[in-house]
């Protein structure tokens, strides 16, 4: 009777020595299920009937990790290059509720069949711009894109112009999205009306012209400079922006985020805990 090996996904439970089944007899809550994909020694050994074969014995391995586990809530799915066939064999097993997805190359159609509720954020990379027509990109709340497999300058500015998510993050250099893409997503914008809190951010080719770009903004769009105050940071700093007024209740600003990057972003007038200053 050959050995299963099923290695490394860590399982880490409150009580170790107890079968995955049960449940913790102290506790009215079920336990929590923490699943690792590491480079740890170690490894979860069960025997099976040689008649199951190996990729039955594998699924039967992750229903004893999961402990008979049908929906899952999961704070962070890491899927590798190379990890879609490990995550096979969850499939018909569960459901996911994932909050993060980061996803390495492998085409969005395929999680389909595990993961069933709306993404808080997922990260990925795009081989094509019907990608971001998926169900799953197109619901989750905020996308961090880190990777274009093809050059279609247009296709991008099309595809921004549609994104119906509250924030996009770009983390990549589109080559060929040029100064005059970037204004006309800006204009669309403001002429959409986009609701207060969202944000887009991208990665600008020549990040060494920004001063100058900003000032393009400024003028095209009668828009005014401002002071924001940098939050979420221990020491308050001061950034430049651009204001363009969309409506009476809320307003655009285009500033500088880093060194190259762009950001787009929605605020409600008076928001004057984040605005310093306008001159």
């Amino acid at each position: 009777m050959p050995v299963v090996l099923y290695p490394v996904l860590q399982c880490i439970l409150g009580h170790m020595e107890a079968d995955c089944r049960k449940h913790d007899k102290t506790s009215k809550k079920l336990l929590t299920l923490q699943l690792y994909n590491s480079k740890s020694k170690c490894t979860v050994e069960k025997t099976f009937s040689r008649s199951y074969g190996a990729e039955v014995a594998k699924r039967k391995v992750v229903e004893y990790l999961l402990g008979g586990r049908n929906n899952i809530r999961v704070k962070r799915l890491i899927v590798s290059r190379d990890g879609y066939k490990n995550m096979r064999c969850l499939f018909g097993i569960s459901k996911m509720n994932v909050s993060e997805l980061q996803n390495f190359e492998i085409n969005l159609p395929n999680f389909h069949p595990l993961i069933e509720s709306s993404l808080k954020e997922l990260k990925f990379h795009v081989s094509h711009p019907t990608d971001f027509e998926n169900p799953i990109a197109r619901t989750a709340e905020k996308i961090v894109v880190w990777y274009y497999s093809y050059k279609e300058p247009h296709a991008w500015l099309e595809t921004y112009k549609a994104l119906p998510n509250k924030e996009v993050i770009i983390d990549t250099v589109n080559h060929g999205l040029t100064d005059t893409n970037i204004l006309e997503l800006i204009e669309y914008w403001r002429g959409t009306r986009k609701t207060v809190g969202s944000s887009f951010s991208l990665r600008k080719e020549n990040a060494h012209s920004m001063e100058m770009f900003l000032e393009n903004i400024k003028e095209r769009f009668q828009g005014t400079y401002v002071k924001l105050r940098r939050i979420g940071t221990i020491v308050v700093t001061e950034i430049n922006a651009v204001s363009i007024k969309i409506d009476s209740e809320s307003n655009v600003f285009i500033y500088r985020a880093s060194y190259d990057t762009v950001m787009i972003k929605v605020m409600a007038v008076g928001s004057s805990t984040e605005i310093l200053k306008s001159y």
